[in-house]
């Protein structure tokens, strides 16, 4: 078991989409509709002026406008872990941009919309995944839970820091806004996500997406300029050899991760090391 570290938030983004297929979110909505807290309609910068509210649409775009921090990403212990709604609402960042025009990457968006998907649901956001994702797939060796179930531990790779000469075992890591980076999985499981949104929602005989939904999903949903790749509904797009990829990096401080789609050649591939 790797951490994908924010390879992560494609359960969120597909999560998401889910619920949009089931008309219970609208992309084009004000997040605030779904949440228990306000996000304020001011900027930073400019708060003269009307500003526009922060969309769900905005939130898988990465241009919601939110300032991004590392403090609290990582923190040591379980016991040092907050429920996410008290994390969201006790870390709440500045508005830098307008919503809707500026990229910029967010994992406190992500886990925004995480928290929409719990509320919405009624579900804790692992318990979705495990319910909405993980179980139709088979993907029996994933989880969002930290630290991993213990039915599981033994079979989770470690990271190594180099101290003092030698190489060091490091410790489990624990991500605060745990939807946006937690997942522990194998490439075996991760390969059965990856054809599932090759096939367009369909693997072994169970959907997680209806076609026209997987379809939409993997289309461009934002980009600064026409000749650039941009944003496909959570997917980061890339242009490389004349194939359009959509794809998702992740980091943690001990493992680098990898996800790549090249719809139009039916191939997938997932690379994760510590």
């Amino acid at each position: 078991l790797f951490r994908p570290g924010s390879g992560s938030k494609l359960f969120i983004w597909t999560a998401i989409m889910q619920l949009v297929e089931e008309g219970k979110i609208d992309l084009n909505d004000n997040v605030n509709q779904y949440l228990d807290f306000e996000i304020p309609d001011e900027i930073v910068t400019n708060n003269t002026e009307d500003i526009e509210p922060i969309t769900v649409m905005d939130l898988l775009n990465h241009n919601a406008g939110f300032e991004d921090k590392a403090v609290k990403l990582f923190v040591l212990s379980k016991k040092d872990m907050n429920p996410l709604g008290d994390y969201l609402k006790e870390n709440l960042p500045a508005r830098v941009y307008p919503a809707g025009e500026q990229m910029a990457y967010s994992n406190y968006a992500t886990a925004l919309a995480a928290y929409i998907v719990q509320r919405v649901s009624g579900m804790d956001f692992a318990e979705y995944v495990d319910k909405n994702i993980f179980e139709p797939l088979n993907m029996n060796k994933s989880t969002f839970k930290q630290p991993v179930p213990e039915e599981i531990e033994a079979e989770s790779s470690y990271g190594y820091a180099y101290i003092r000469g030698e190489y060091r075992k490091a410790d489990f890591e624990f991500v605060q806004p745990y939807p946006a980076g937690s997942l522990s999985s194998n490439a075996a499981d991760m390969s059965k996500f990856m054809l599932a949104h090759l096939n367009n929602g369909f693997y072994s005989w169970n959907r997680i997406l209806e076609t026209e939904t997987a379809q939409l999903m993997h289309s461009q949903s934002f980009t600064h300029n026409n000749d650039f790749a941009g944003m496909a509904h959570g997917f980061i797009e890339m242009n490389v050899n004349g194939y359009r990829v959509i794809s998702h990096g992740g980091d943690t401080r001990m493992f680098h991760t990898g996800f790549y789609l090249i719809p139009e050649l039916d191939l997938g591939l997932f690379v994760s090391y510590n």
